[in-house]
């Protein structure tokens, strides 16, 4: 069982890729493995007690959820993703299962340096032939062969992430070269959440691996290339979408909005909606009366408090301090609050929880801390920290 979820969680970037476009495969691999989670727990008798609360407290929001419920499919989207979040943060912030998922991709090392050049073949056809190109917003924006630009990106952040454990395993530094296609992609996506947290990635590791000369030469170069390139670098959909936010002064594009209606619904309800939530789906149905727009809150945080009230937050906040504790532990604090900085500023920017890519890659994140907290050495130039 615990085989079949690691296969599941290594290989779940091309399958994506693969089928996301015109087949929601989550539908079928996402209770599959809540059943996984749940069994790995209930085994466990360490486990048992706090499994048992939390499918108590799932069953007590869930029934209120239902009762006047708008929409079934929100409903159970939304409880399949918090739920698989949960026990996937859970489950990897014990130390058994996070060096168990690093020993498999060890010995599956090749076959993901194939899947994440597979990847990028494909996601380069989709560029080249403008097939993955999508009129959305104010323009056209990068989706690749993903619904939707966001969800595109997530994965694109993911294969950053799988490229950087490879290059660790096999130090072979022509796999570097995976990492334009994804960077370039989450460029054209236009999303800035990602897109972000892609940025803290590279900061991290350039300022612990690479020496502060080539870093001045680097960026240097960078600004060069920037003035005399200035009027193509303004056509690349994310700097068009920053442009757009500078000229109507709102980053937020409109979800300081969206929270306020959500909170101020969640003010009005009584004390046991409060405690447990009025349903996910009531999220979109407030949305839409109030805002003309049947959409999610764009926030973890408020999304997960209206929905399933102020102890599915709590539980929230539980297991994404149980894991940040065990990225200190397993490496050291400054790697380990960075990737919590990155997880919040995405739950905190657009959502985190209800992309399943980003979900399934949190083993991922385990592993490169891991790789990148310990024995270092500098990729370019001699010496290193």
């Amino acid at each position: 069982m615990l085989d079949i979820l690691m296969i599941l969680l290594i290989f779940n970037p091309i399958i994506s890729v693969v089928l996301d476009f015109n087949f929601d495969y989550y539908r079928f691999t996402g209770p599959v493995m809540t059943v996984i989670f749940f069994m790995l727990l209930y085994k466990n008798k360490k486990h048992r007690t706090k499994l048992m609360v939390f499918t108590g407290c799932l069953a007590i929001m869930s029934i209120l959820a239902l009762i006047g419920y708008y929409s079934i499919g929100k409903i159970f989207n939304h409880i399949l993703w918090y739920v698989n979040f949960c026990f996937i943060m859970y489950i990897f912030s014990e130390e058994e299962y996070i060096h168990a998922f690093l020993s498999k991709v060890k010995n599956y090392v090749n076959y993901l340096l194939y899947m994440v050049i597979a990847c990028n073949i494909i996601e380069l056809l989709f560029m080249i032939t403008g097939w993955g190109f999508k009129k959305i917003w104010e323009g056209r924006y990068f989706q690749g062969t993903n619904n939707m630009p966001h969800e595109l990106a997530y994965l694109m952040l993911v294969l950053v992430v799988i490229t950087f454990i490879i290059f660790r395993l096999t130090n072979k530094k022509l796999v570097l070269l995976n990492l334009i296609i994804p960077t370039v992609a989450i460029a054209l996506s236009g999303a800035r959440s990602p897109f972000g947290a892609l940025l803290i990635i590279y900061a991290i590791l350039i300022g612990m691996y690479i020496k502060p000369k080539y870093i001045a030469y680097g960026a240097s170069a960078a600004a060069i290339v920037c003035v005399i390139f200035n009027k193509q670098f303004a056509k690349i959909p994310m700097v068009k979408k920053f442009m757009r936010q500078i000229k109507y002064k709102t980053f937020s594009s409109g979800r300081t909005k969206i929270s306020k209606a959500q909170l101020d619904k969640f003010k009005s309800k009584d004390f046991f909606h409060k405690l447990f939530g009025m349903g996910d789906d009531r999220v979109y149905q407030t949305n839409l009366v109030r805002l003309k727009q049947e959409i999610w809150a764009h926030n973890d945080f408020v999304q997960v408090l209206v929905g399933k009230g102020i102890i599915g937050l709590l539980i929230y906040i539980y297991v994404l301090t149980k894991y940040t504790w065990s990225l200190i532990k397993n490496s050291n604090v400054v790697f380990g609050i960075s990737i919590l900085f990155i997880i919040i500023f995405m739950a905190v920017t657009n959502g985190f929880y209800s992309y399943r890519d980003i979900t399934f890659a949190i083993p991922y994140f385990s592993i490169f801390v891991m790789l990148y907290s310990n024995n270092r050495t500098c990729i370019v130039g001699k010496g290193g920290q």
